[in-house]
């Protein structure tokens, strides 16, 4: 890029790609965390379908000697699930999630269409920074309404990964940065 000789590092179109970066971490998370729950739920819900199928409690395994400790447990652990799985509140979780994630996903769209626009103009032109500053105010409408959502903590491990593949895949040099 011929312009990474001078790169001045305040100039104003920097608050598009530290938006955008921020917009695509915050989409990165959302699909791992969306992931993990999904995941979680699965491993719930599987003891709680065996113990409910007829099929497979008529199994001639449970007769036996250690058939029948192990559908003791089985029955155990999804008695414990059954009562614990509405207190969770996985199907919620995972429905706020997948709406962040949609969320997030427009305003990272958003960003990244302006940040492709000023590349391909060669600048952060008037009708650029108009169209940012209604993102902006997208943005902020979206945070307001998933404020005090208590239980959509991020895992850190998840943001580290997810903050560091950002930065490999959009390094700040690969930002176009406008001579103005």
């Amino acid at each position: 890029m011929e312009n990474n000789q001078k790169r001045d590092l305040t100039h104003p179109v920097w608050n598009v790609y530290d938006d955008y970066r921020t917009a695509l971490l915050n989409v990165k998370i959302q699909k791992a965390e969306l992931k993990r729950l999904r995941k979680i739920n699965f491993f719930i819900e599987i003891p709680l379908a065996i113990t409910a199928s007829a099929t497979i409690t008529g199994l001639w395994i449970w007769g036996t000697a250690y058939g029948g400790y192990i559908w003791k447990i089985l029955g155990l652990i999804s008695a414990f699930l059954a009562v614990l799985k509405p207190l969770l509140k996985f199907p919620e979780k995972i429905q706020q999630r997948g709406e962040m994630l949609a969320d997030y996903s427009s305003i990272e769209y958003e960003l990244e269409k302006i940040k492709t626009l000023i590349s391909q103009e060669r600048e952060y032109s008037k009708k650029l920074k108009e169209q940012y500053l209604k993102t902006i105010d997208k943005k902020q409408q979206i945070k307001a309404k998933h404020t005090g959502i208590k239980y959509l903590e991020i895992n850190p491990e998840i943001k580290r990964l997810c903050t560091e593949e950002v930065k490999k895949e959009h390094p700040a040099s690969s930002f176009y940065i406008p001579e103005d």
